[in-house]
């Protein structure tokens, strides 16, 4: 996993402006090391974690008749 970068107007620019703090990860949540090492990160940045928002997902692509 790496740390995303934020954009100016993405939700960690939304959350900031709100007062919140937050990090975002990119990588694979297949990878159980990358996951930990994901939430090591947030545990040094933070002191532990409160949420955590899974937007992980695949969208094959291709005729419904051929996607299992």
């Amino acid at each position: 996993m790496r740390e995303a970068r934020p954009t100016r107007t993405g939700p960690l620019a939304f959350l900031a402006g709100a007062g919140a703090a937050a990090i975002a990860f990119q990588g694979a949540v297949g990878d159980e090391n990358a996951v930990s090492a994901m939430f090591d990160a947030a545990e040094r940045k933070f002191g532990g974690v409160d949420v955590v928002v899974n937007m992980a997902g695949i969208m094959p692509m291709g005729p419904l008749v051929n996607l299992h």
